[in-house]
C-alpha cells in the first residue's frame, strides 16, 4: 500500500502499531469500543481487522457478523452489550499481536475507553483476550469455565474467537452455549 494515498485517523500513539494500523487507504488507530455495556457484559476480542479499521468499529468483519447472529440467536442485543478488542489496531501482515503490544494496549485504553456501567461478566473471545484480562493461554483447555477478573472486578468467561469459526465450524455450537451461559449469568445478576 502506497503511503501517499492514506488517509491518516490516528487516535492513539501509544505504541509504534498505530503507524501500521492501515486498510483501504485509512490508518486508524484505537478503534475503540461499541455498545452502551448496560447489561453488564462486555465482550473482549482479540484484534482489529481490515474491516474494522476502515469503519472505525470494532466486529463489523465476517466474524463479527457470525458473532451478532449467534448474540441475536441466543436472546442478547448486542447494543446493550460492550464489545471491545484486546489490541485496537490492526497488526501488519495479521500477525498475532505480541505480549507487550496485548500489555501496553490494555494499559492505556482498558479501563479509559469503557463504559461507565461496569462490567458483571466478560466473556473473552480467543487466546489473545484470554491473554489480556487473564494472563493465561490455552483457549480449549479454560473455555466455558469462570474465572474472577482482577483488573474489572467481574467474572470472566473465555469462549472461542468468533473468527475461528469460519475456519472451524464444529465449534459453533460451543461458542453458541457459551453465550448462552453468559446470558444467563447476567439474568441471574439482574435478579
Amino acid at each position: 500500500m502506497n503511503n501517499d494515498y492514506i488517509v491518516d485517523e490516528p487516535k492513539c500513539t501509544a505504541c509504534p502499531l498505530w503507524e501500521s494500523s492501515a486498510a483501504r487507504g485509512i490508518r486508524r488507530s484505537g478503534v475503540y469500543g461499541r455498545g452502551s455495556g448496560v447489561n453488564g457484559l462486555w465482550l473482549y476480542g482479540e484484534s482489529l481487522g481490515a474491516d474494522e479499521v476502515q469503519v472505525g468499529l470494532p466486529f463489523v468483519g465476517r466474524g463479527g457478523e457470525l458473532l451478532n447472529l449467534i448474540l441475536k440467536d441466543v436472546g442478547i442485543n448486542d447494543k446493550e452489550c460492550y464489545l471491545t478488542t484486546s489490541v485496537r489496531c490492526l497488526l501488519p501482515n495479521n500477525q498475532s499481536p505480541k505480549a507487550a503490544q496485548i500489555k501496553k494496549c490494555m494499559e492505556t485504553h482498558a479501563l479509559v475507553d469503557a463504559p461507565q456501567t461496569p462490567p458483571k461478566l466478560i466473556v473473552t473471545l480467543g487466546n489473545v483476550p484470554l491473554k489480556a484480562v487473564l494472563n493465561l493461554q490455552k483457549i480449549t483447555e479454560n473455555r466455558g469455565k469462570l474465572f474472577d477478573s482482577e483488573l474489572f472486578k467481574c467474572k470472566v468467561l473465555p469462549t472461542f474467537d468468533p473468527n475461528s469459526i469460519i475456519h472451524n465450524p464444529k465449534n459453533y455450537d460451543t461458542l453458541r452455549e457459551d453465550l448462552i451461559k453468559a446470558r444467563e449469568f447476567i439474568l441471574d445478576q439482574e435478579e
